[in-house]
This record gives C-alpha cells, sequence and structure tokens, in this order.
C-alpha cells in the first residue's frame, strides 16, 4: 500500500479503490478503518442504521472535552445540540440574515470593480474568503471584521493558521507532539489539558465576549447568537414555529428527544467556533472552485449569465432567499463543482457502535469508517455517460437526480448528521454567484493552473490560490 502520510488521504484513497475494490480496511494509529464508497454500504451507515454508526470518527475522541463542538459530540448531548441549533437554519431564520449576506455581497462587488480596474492576475480564492468570513460574522454576532478595508488582518490570519492544522504536516512541531501524546494516551482528554489550541482559544474567548457583551446590552439582533442567548436564558424549549429546517423529520424528532434545552456558556461557544470555521474554509474554497470552472468552461458561464439576466433584469434588485431557488442552471452549476471539488470529505467519517455486518461484511465494534466520497463522486456508474472528471451541470437534471442512487452525492454529507448548515451555504453562495454573475465575467488568465493542484489532506482546497482576471459585463 502506498504511504499515506506521504502521498494524502486523497490520493490513496483513489489508489487503494483502484486496487481493492470498493471496500477496504487499513489501520489508522492502531484503529482499524474500513473506507467505503459502495453507496448501498453508504446508505446503510448513514442512514438505515444510523443508530450503529452515529458517533463521527477521529484519530482523537474530543467528543468529552468542554469545548467540544456539533462535529464532535455524540449520543444525548449531540442530539440536545443539534435539536436546539437546527431551527437556526429555518426558512423564517434564513429570510432575516438574507439582507446581512447581501449587505457583505455589496462589499465583495466593490472589490471585484477594483480588481477590474487593476487589470491584473488575482486570487480569487482569497477575496471569497474574505466574503465567508465577513458573512459568517455579521450573521453569527453582527461583529464588523473590516475584512475588506485592511490588507493584515486578525481574523483571516488566525483562521489560516487554525484551517492549515487540519493537514497534519502543516502543523508545529509542538502540536504534532500534543496530537501524537492523545493518540497514545486518549485519556489525557479528560484531564483539562488540551481543551483547546492556541489559535481555538483566541475564537473560543472572542465568542465569549460577544456572548457577554450581548448579555449585558440585552440588545436584539436577528443573528445567531440572539437565538443562542434566548434559549440559554429562557430555557426554552428549542421549538420553532417555522419546522421547515434542512432535516425536517429528523430535526422534529431530536427537539422531542433533547432532555435539557439550552446551551451552557461553553457549548455556546463551542458552537459559534466551528460555525465561524466551517462556514469560511468550505464556502469561500465551493465559490473558488466554482470560479475556476466558470472561468475554463465560457460557454457554461454564458448560459448561467443569461439564466440571471432573465430572472434578475435589474441588476441587485429582488434577490433575496425566495428569488435565489427559481433559478434551476445555478443549483446544477453550484451541485456540479460541489460533486468534482468534495472539499468536506473527512466530516463524512463515523464509528461503529456495535458489531454488525453489512453486504456479508464484518464490521468489528470500534472500527471508523472512512465514507470514500471522491471516489463515490467519479463513480462512472453513478455519474456517466460523460466523463466524470468533467464539468457537466447537466448532470443535475431533476430526471437524472431522481433516477440516481440516494446516496451519489454526500458533498454535505448524509442522514441525521448531514450538516446541518447545508442551506445557509448553498443560499449565500448563490446570491454571491448571481451578483457577480450580472457584473462581471470570470476569465483564464495564464496564470490559472489546469489541473488545479489541491492540498493533499485536511480540507481539500487548491494549495495557491485560484488565479483569474474579471472583466465587466457589456
Amino acid at each position: 500500500m502506498p504511504d499515506i502520510s506521504r502521498i494524502g488521504k486523497f490520493t490513496a484513497f483513489k489508489e487503494w479503490r483502484k486496487k481493492y475494490g470498493d471496500v477496504f480496511g487499513y489501520y489508522n494509529a492502531g484503529t482499524p478503518v474500513l473506507a467505503v464508497s459502495d453507496p448501498d454500504i453508504v446508505k446503510e451507515i448513514l442512514v438505515k442504521q444510523f443508530d450503529k454508526f452515529d458517533e463521527r470518527y477521529g484519530t482523537i475522541d474530543t467528543s468529552e472535552h468542554k469545548y467540544a463542538t456539533l462535529a464532535e459530540i455524540k449520543g444525548e448531548k449531540w442530539k440536545r445540540v443539534r435539536g436546539i441549533t437546527s431551527p437556526t437554519f429555518s426558512t423564517k431564520k434564513m429570510k432575516l440574515m438574507s439582507p446581512m449576506i447581501l449587505q457583505c455581497i455589496s462589499k465583495l462587488m466593490d472589490r471585484f470593480k477594483k480588481r477590474v480596474k487593476e487589470g491584473k492576475n488575482f486570487n480569487i480564492a482569497a477575496d471569497f474568503k474574505c466574503l465567508t468570513l465577513d458573512v459568517i460574522a455579521t450573521t453569527v454576532f453582527s461583529y464588523d471584521t473590516n475584512v475588506f478595508n485592511t490588507t493584515d488582518n486578525i481574523f483571516i490570519k488566525k483562521l489560516e493558521h487554525l484551517i492549515a492544522g487540519f493537514d497534519f504536516d502543516k502543523q508545529p512541531f509542538g502540536d504534532k507532539m500534543k496530537l501524537l501524546m492523545l493518540t497514545v494516551f486518549p485519556s489525557l482528554m479528560k484531564t483539562g489539558l488540551f481543551d483547546a489550541w492556541e489559535d481555538d482559544m483566541w475564537f473560543l474567548d472572542l465568542a465569549k465576549k460577544m456572548i457577554q457583551d450581548r448579555q449585558t446590552s440585552g440588545e436584539e439582533r436577528h443573528d445567531y447568537l440572539h437565538l443562542m442567548l434566548s434559549l440559554h436564558e429562557k430555557r426554552v424549549s428549542g421549538h420553532d414555529t417555522d419546522t421547515d429546517v434542512s432535516d425536517n423529520e429528523i430535526g422534529q424528532e431530536l427537539r422531542r428527544n433533547a432532555k435539557t434545552k439550552f446551551l451552557t456558556m461553553e457549548e455556546m461557544q463551542a458552537q459559534i467556533y466551528v460555525f465561524l470555521v466551517a462556514g469560511y474554509e468550505t464556502t469561500s474554497t465551493t465559490l473558488a472552485f466554482v470560479a475556476y470552472y466558470l472561468a475554463l468552461y465560457p460557454e457554461i458561464q454564458s448560459k448561467l449569465q443569461q439564466e440571471v439576466d432573465e430572472h434578475f433584469p435589474v441588476k441587485g434588485q429582488n434577490i433575496n432567499y425566495d428569488t435565489v431557488q427559481k433559478l434551476p442552471y445555478l443549483d446544477m452549476v453550484f451541485h456540479e463543482v460541489s460533486r468534482l471539488a468534495y472539499i468536506g470529505e473527512i466530516a463524512v467519517a463515523r464509528v461503529a457502535q456495535e458489531t454488525t455486518s453489512i453486504k456479508g461484511i464484518t464490521i468489528p465494534k470500534g472500527a471508523g469508517i472512512a465514507i470514500n466520497v471522491g471516489e463515490i463522486h467519479r463513480n462512472p456508474d453513478l455519474w456517466g455517460p460523460e466523463p466524470v472528471d468533467q464539468f457537466v451541470p447537466e448532470r443535475f437534471l431533476p430526471e437524472r437526480k431522481e433516477s440516481r442512487h440516494p446516496m451519489a452525492y454526500l458533498a454535505f454529507g448524509g442522514g441525521p448528521r448531514i450538516c446541518v448548515g447545508m442551506r445557509f451555504a448553498i443560499m449565500e453562495a448563490k446570491m454571491a454567484l448571481i451578483h457577480m454573475m450580472q457584473k462581471f465575467t470570470v476569465n483564464k488568465c495564464d496564470q490559472t493552473a489546469v489541473p488545479l493542484k489541491c492540498n493533499k489532506d485536511g480540507i481539500r482546497a487548491p494549495e495557491e490560490g485560484v488565479y483569474v482576471t474579471l472583466s465587466h459585463r457589456q
């Protein structure tokens, strides 16, 4: 087998599947891990037998430390926190947040105007990161990061350093030693000595300050923090009159089963932290990949611009939560890019809670399950007849989606632990793309890497950014 630490998980999984098939095993720090790209087995793990695989897998079990996030916690605690946070992303809440998102997008469009005036190649991925940071900080706790007006922004520096740590090879020596110690002696996590790294604590402390400032002022705003505080202080039931959440039936069941309907201070800090980090990197990287593919496929970009013009004849007007849902080609473009990029693969992993058998394969209790999203997203049996590496938005035509296996597309995960912020991320990305397509055309330049060189582990993203030029539409 190839050395996974040398070539990275993405490449290793591709080579291993080619050699060993849709199901193969390996050891990670002494734990057996089953990598799966058979969609029928994936459905059993993520959906049908969820109760046997309801916890996320990680080399280190961080579920019990006081700053454990929604992605880390498990059992009844996960049900409670998920039940409380799900209503934040209801239709009603997102409609209230959409004007704040549009204000942030307006700043990005001003940045793009300057890019056109400069007439130089630039890294559009960096500009999208400014957008997603601005959006998350604004909608989570109404905080102005001033990210579009500073060249050395402390938020960006802290986030970039933190996210680089998801790739073990890029971590400082001291952090590597901490991880190795926790891998060998997992009981150390319960001592409190490893509650959070330095960059984690910066954001956790910031969240605490924002919470305390809001508690002192008593100010009411349409943001995530306001909902968290109302649940924390009033001990309300957690039900929302608008039950149309991203996991409607699942969310209602979780809230019915939840016993303690409020969040502690540490839990509020942790959830604000994870929304900042997840919302910053994943959405910005997806938007960067969209820009990349539009630059490489100008005929698709032209078709998308035509659809935007037809739905929004007056630039910048009537773009809201409801209207962005009515552009079918934009929806196809977004999901096809998400299929090709599969940036959140590291999040789709589970742990077997008991020994079980699926399709004749015995999975022992405690084994890790790594869903091989990259190979599922490039399986010609699921995504043909066109070449799977080709950008073809029509793969997501309604009739083709209906005939495809339900586990063929896992950009946001699947089952009850599907990404809680999925609809928010899609809304934000679509709003940004509509504004961009109204005003600009994305062009390939001499610095546009073909193919893009992406990092080998962690969150899948272009290693050196996405370089393009922009031009004003005529």
